[in-house]
């Protein structure tokens, strides 16, 4: 397999999961409540806290990107994905799963 190859796969799947974990947390939400035995509408904030952390880097991590290089620049956001990702699965409660959530929405 040549790098164009890998490239193309890299972007696929970062494409993939970009979408993917916005939306996923919304399945878990009512196992979610019972869990840190918190509502439905505070933990609606995980979801929400995503796009908002998503959509206040988006412009700046572009520029960043043209002024580090593309490629540091994804490899430190899949990095900080998967570190944020953990974050989110060792929460022991909701505030700090929504201060994840955000965190995870940042790259």
């Amino acid at each position: 397999m040549n790098q164009k190859k890998y490239i193309f796969l890299a972007v696929l799947i970062s494409s993939f999961m970009c979408p993917f974990l916005s939306i996923s947390v919304n399945v878990a939400i009512p196992s979610m409540a019972a869990e840190f035995g918190s509502n439905a509408t505070e933990l609606g904030w995980a979801v929400t806290s995503f796009l908002l952390g998503s959509a206040s880097v988006l412009l700046p991590c572009g520029r960043l990107s043209d002024i580090l290089g593309r490629k540091k620049l994804f490899r430190r956001g899949v990095a900080a994905v998967a570190a944020s990702s953990l974050l989110c699965g060792l929460s022991p409660n909701a505030e700090m799963l929504i201060a994840s959530r955000s965190f995870r929405g940042f790259p």
